[in-house]
Parts: C-alpha cells; structure tokens; sequence
C-alpha cells in the first residue's frame, strides 16, 4: 500500500519506522516542521515527503492531536475525494470525534474507521520515536456499524504487521 502518516511526532513518527522496518508498504510522511520531514527522509523512515498530492493514496492515518485532526481532514477531504478510499487516526479519543470523521468522510466519498495503539513514552516528538513502540501493544480499531469487514481487516492486519500484541475491535 501507500500510506500517508500526517503528523511526525512521537506515534506518526513511530509509525513510519515501524511501518518501514516490518512491511513493504511505501510511506510519505507530513510534518508542519520541515526540519522533521527531513530528519524522517535521511534516516528513511518515510520514502516520500508529502507534496500536496493525494494520488496513489490508499491510506492515511492522522496522527496529530484530536482538534487538528479533525481540521486537518475537513479542510483537505475534498482534496483526497476520488484519490484516497480509507481514514484513520492515531488518537486517544473516539465517540463524537470518530462520527464526526466518519461523516466528512462519507460526505467525500471515503471511509474512515477510527483507530489507537495503547502505546507511547513519557517524552514525545519524532526524536523519540522509535520502530519498535508498537511491538507487543494492544490497538484498539473502532469501526462503525457500517464499516466495511476489508476496511476493518485491512487495519487489523496493519495492526499486527508492526507489531501489535493484541487487537480490541
């Protein structure tokens, strides 16, 4: 897959590393700090620096605070609309942040199913992260109702390639 990881702080960047260390996924990183984008390209744990462009998007996994998050993607869902098919993010919180997502996504022409990976450090930032946060943790992935099985087994599997110890749906 191509994935796009938005945010490279502690998990995005965590994330990435893991994602390049245990699969073969093709990964393009965004950060606002482009001192970050290029920290994760020299030491490639991203093959790519975000550039705008959704095209060959199969994924994105927001991995920036909740309330960015959610602005992030209501201001570049009609950008990915056509290009990008699944959403996810990264935070601690679901409930009303999760149905919000959801509909901007359906509005768009996508799906999004929330997720989290029970892990992190008491120090945050991409110098912290690491490829091997997520090994053992537990991920909860929190599909809706009407979330596609391939679209829930597709963050499962993601889940369990970088390294999840046990898996909540």
């Amino acid at each position: 897959m191509n994935i796009l990881v938005i945010g490279l702080g502690l998990i995005g960047g965590s994330i990435c590393k893991a994602l390049k260390k245990y699969t073969k996924h093709t990964v393009t990183g965004c950060d606002i700090n482009t001192d970050v984008v290029n920290a994760a390209l020299s030491d490639k744990s991203i093959d790519n620096a975000f550039n705008g462009d959704y095209s060959n998007t199969d994924l994105v996994i927001l991995c920036l605070y909740p309330e960015a998050s959610e602005e992030f993607f209501r201001s570049n869902a009609e950008k990915m609309s056509g290009k990008v098919s699944l959403v996810t993010d990264a935070c601690g919180i679901k409930g009303d942040f999760s149905r919000r997502l959801r509909d901007i996504a359906a509005e768009n022409g996508m799906e999004y199913i929330g997720m989290h990976p029970m892990a992190g450090k008491e120090v945050g930032g991409y110098a912290n992260s690491t490829s091997d946060l997520f090994v053992r943790a537990n991920f909860i992935i929190a599909p809706f109702e009407e979330s596609t099985t391939e679209n829930t087994e597709l963050l499962k599997n993601l889940a369990l390639e970088i390294g999840a110890g046990k898996l909540v749906v």
